[in-house]
């Protein structure tokens, strides 16, 4: 008899697991989104901000609030503008966030001085055209 009691007190310790499975599995499927699509904020309802998000507004590189240009228009107006200069070329443009890098050859042999100031004078004329980016203008001589 003594031998037996051990084996059924294991049994019963074993065995009491089981009955709260329902209670368990009831508590969890209380907290589980449908789909991942409702909040648990413990009923505080999201305020809806009214924000409609749009493909042109997916990256957060780019702010278009305050200009219609885009980047290939961008580099027109820069092109453009340069053509109002003698011997500028632009090699390369590109943009991130608001700030924006014009890689630009001149063909004319200057010192480094003169470069220097050619370069403020072409940031100046660039800023003024394309307002709405931080321009960082580089001037090299082509070779």
């Amino acid at each position: 008899m003594r031998i037996l009691i051990p084996f059924i007190l294991a049994a019963i310790y074993l065995l009491s697991g089981c009955g709260t499975a329902d209670k368990i599995s009831d508590n969890r499927s209380l907290n589980l989104d449908h789909n991942g699509s409702n909040l648990m904020t413990r009923d505080v309802k999201p305020e809806n901000t009214g924000d409609v998000v749009d493909q042109q507004t997916q990256n957060p590189n780019i702010n278009i609030a305050n200009s219609p240009l885009t980047i290939r228009e961008a580099k027109e107006q820069i092109v453009r503008t340069l053509k109002t200069e003698k011997g500028l070329e632009l090699d390369s443009f590109w943009t991130n966030g608001d700030d924006a890098w014009a890689v630009i050859y001149t063909s004319q042999k200057l010192t480094e001085q003169q470069r220097e100031n050619r370069q403020k004078e072409l940031y100046d004329k660039l800023q003024r055209a394309l307002p709405r980016y931080n321009l960082h203008v580089q001037l090299i001589n082509k070779k």
